[in-house]
């Protein structure tokens, strides 16, 4: 059972961090983008030898420093309560306090910021925070991944808590774009990410917990949504993703990679809304996002 208290007391983790133009790249591959190798939009952050420079995909923070903090074997004490087969991403969010450079140095904290208890037989929300930091100590952006436990709610703890998440606009999407995911994305994420968890690439294992063949991370189906919104209301992911300031989505069902997914977006005020369908399967992926960009200019 959860301990609370064990979980927010547990000592941050820190990883270090390096990174160059090949990881920008990997991480571009690991989220779809290239699949078109003729679209100049895709390739400026995908291949560094065009007239205009690489660019840098602000869902790259999501990648630095990342450390499995249930799995890790600093994490492996039985107060947390945490069974690693269990957790799956729940919601997930990303706040941005300036673009990132195309090489660069730091180190993350990695640490559980939050814990609400869903009640019994309804699983566990568990925060894990990751913030990202620069070589001097300034903070570079706040990665929330909201992990959903199964079967370890009822611990006591207080009920609601979470990700904002708000109903999408009740009218027609002023967007839609569909894309085909490689069969082999959660293999290319999961070296852009450092995930080493056997149920995005071992089938054996994906079966044993309940999945037909491995799935895509959530944080990677949280990256195709946002592109994919960026793209549709502005025209163009390579001339407005650098305005990105923050974006949250709730991972509703998994993707499989190979899934052609179709993502809704509209404009809601400041913000743009978004949500991910698996149309041959009327699924919703991902479901109630939200992003919010920086004024152009």
């Amino acid at each position: 059972m959860i301990d609370p208290a064990a979980l927010l007391a547990h000592p941050p983790l820190e990883v270090p961090y390096r990174y160059g133009p090949r990881d920008v790249m990997l991480h571009a591959l690991g989220t779809g983008l290239g699949t078109d190798p003729l679209d100049l939009d895709q390739l400026r952050f995908a291949y560094e030898d065009l007239p205009q420079p690489l660019l840098v995909l602000p869902t790259f923070p999501i990648v630095l420093g990342w450390v499995d903090l249930v799995r890790d074997p600093r994490s492996r004490d039985p107060r947390l309560g945490l069974d690693g087969d269990q957790v799956v991403v729940g919601q997930a969010g990303i706040t941005l306090y300036r673009p990132l450079d195309l090489s660069g140095s730091g180190r993350t904290r990695s640490f559980f910021a939050d814990v609400v208890d869903k009640g019994p037989g309804r699983g566990a929300l568990v925060c894990a925070r990751r913030e990202v930091l620069d070589e001097n100590g300034a903070l570079l952006a706040v990665v929330d991944t909201w992990l959903f436990v199964r079967g370890a709610g009822g611990f006591g703890g207080r009920a609601e808590g979470g990700l904002t998440r708000t109903a999408l606009p009740a009218r027609a999407p002023d967007a839609t774009i569909d894309i085909e995911t490689p069969p082999q994305l959660a293999l290319l994420y999961r070296l852009s990410l450092g995930d080493h968890n056997a149920v995005h690439a071992d089938p054996g294992h994906a079966r044993a917990t309940g999945f037909d063949r491995p799935i895509l991370h959530g944080l990677a189906s949280l990256s195709i949504g946002l592109q994919c919104a960026i793209r549709g209301i502005t025209g163009s992911l390579s001339a407005h993703a650098g305005r990105l300031r923050a974006a949250h989505a709730t991972m509703a069902r998994p993707v499989f990679p190979g899934d052609r997914l179709r993502t809704e977006a509209w404009r809601d005020g400041a913000d743009i809304r978004f949500r991910t369908t698996v149309p041959a399967r009327g699924e919703v992926v991902v479901d109630a996002g939200t992003l919010r960009l920086a004024p152009a200019g």
